[in-house]
């Protein structure tokens, strides 16, 4: 799949040689309009995010640019000064593009006299002129003017190496050159405006395709996923604990079905965890009390990973308690600080249509249970709670491959499995 794109759009105009103190910190997915924030979502990622702080000029707006000698740049060019930083939570930081949008400018300046550059931690990293604009520019024909051209975007320089996790300075620099060889005197009368811009985008992903399938006693689990679409049962590897290794042993899930936002896709862990950590044999009850529509499964959330130690994330931090038939039983059940949470039977069952019969035809739900190993679990609770009995919940028996009801505070039978909602942009197939 493609790399992930998010935006900041630095677009408040400014005159010439007029400083603008910039908006301070701010995340990715947003604009600067006349120092309003807005959100604009493109390209979102559950582990990725930048940092930038705009510290001068947002944008330009320039009439009659004067020549200046190359002596003079770094004084009297146009000067667009910028930090950006990296808070991405995968293994590589990432890249980023500077480009201008919403350009404007007069015919007469489309000439390799005028010129940009662009510096980064004091290294000049990229410089280039206006004469290409035609060939690199998108040309907005919506907009036309006889001494005037109109481009909705003009490319500077792209994939250029975030600094690791450590925050840069950019400079970007625009300014008419003196050249004593040519005539320039129609140079001087032209106009330039646009909004620079920055697209920084993820060069990893929070999972990667199995590259090979666990297997017990001729049976394999998951499949290999063909490169196209998800189907439920592709394994993948996650960095979920942020390391960059992407244990096949420890971090390997299987995708089950898409989420209701169509965006993501929830993947099941092929363990069990018991206070965070993979534990196949420990069973613990699926809640303290009775009537399990009151409290909710709050053992068997509490044993499931935090986000100080997974780097997956949920979309919201609460969850809303249904019987097996998707009747809401307790609307507001907090997960927040959680990075996983419990599988559902809605999912399970667009993922494996007969599970009610039996989930024999898809192993990797029955991975790392009591079938092949007398330690293990038989298996681990579902987040459902029986229909016409709220103090009985459904489980996944892997030693029997069915769908069982369990008395809620049974805590010798079943475990806790995590799920994880991913945003497909994060995951690579």
């Amino acid at each position: 799949m493609n790399s992930n794109i998010k935006y900041i759009v630095a677009s408040a105009l400014v005159m010439l040689f007029i400083l603008l103190v910039g908006a301070g910190v701010s995340y990715a997915f947003f604009e600067l309009e006349d120092n309003n924030i807005y959100y604009e979502s493109s390209g979102e990622t559950t582990t990725f995010d930048i940092e930038s702080n705009l510290s001068e000029k947002d944008g330009i707006k320039a009439d009659n640019i004067p020549l200046i000698d190359e002596s003079e740049i770094n004084e009297k060019a146009i000067t667009i000064d910028f930090n950006i930083k990296s808070i991405a939570k995968t293994k590589s930081p990432g890249k980023f593009n500077i480009y201008m949008k919403d350009v404007a400018i007069s015919k007469g300046l489309k000439d390799s006299s005028f010129k940009w550059q662009i510096e980064m931690d004091g290294n000049i990293i990229e410089t280039g002129d206006f004469s290409n604009i035609d060939l690199k520019g998108t040309l907005d024909t919506t907009k036309l003017e006889d001494d005037k051209n109109y481009y909705r975007t003009y490319y500077l320089a792209n994939n250029i190496n975030l600094n690791g996790y450590q925050r840069s300075n950019i400079k970007v620099r625009i300014y008419l050159l003196n050249d004593s060889e040519k005539e320039q005197n129609n140079l001087l009368d032209g106009s330039f405006e646009g909004k620079l811009a920055i697209e920084a985008f993820n060069t990893s992903y929070l999972c990667y395709k199995a590259e090979n399938l666990h297997s017990n006693n001729s049976i394999t689990y998951g499949n290999i996923a063909n490169g196209e679409n998800l189907v439920s049962g592709d394994a993948f590897d996650c960095d979920v604990n942020g390391d960059g290794k992407y244990d096949k042993e420890k971090e390997r899930f299987y995708y089950l079905t898409d989420a209701s936002d169509e965006k993501y896709a929830v993947l099941i862990y092929s363990n069990n965890v018991y206070n965070g950590e993979i534990n196949n044999t420990q069973p613990l009850s699926y809640s303290s009390e009775e009537n399990g529509n009151l409290i909710g499964p709050n053992v068997a959330y509490a044993s499931l990973p935090l986000t100080n130690r997974w780097i997956s994330k949920l979309k919201t931090g609460t969850n809303e308690i249904k019987d097996e038939n998707g009747n809401v039983l307790k609307a507001d059940f907090s997960v927040a600080n959680l990075a996983s949470r419990m599988v559902r039977i809605d999912e399970i069952l667009k993922a494996c249509p007969n599970a009610r019969n039996s989930i024999n035809n898809c192993p990797y739900l029955f991975e790392n249970t009591s079938l092949y190993d007398d330690n293990n679990t038989k298996g681990y609770w579902i987040e459902n709670l029986n229909a016409s009995d709220y103090n009985s919940a459904l489980a996944v028996n892997g030693a029997n491959r069915t769908i069982e009801y369990e008395n809620i505070l049974n805590s010798t039978n079943y475990g806790v499995r995590p799920v994880i909602e991913v945003l497909k942009n994060d995951i690579s197939f």
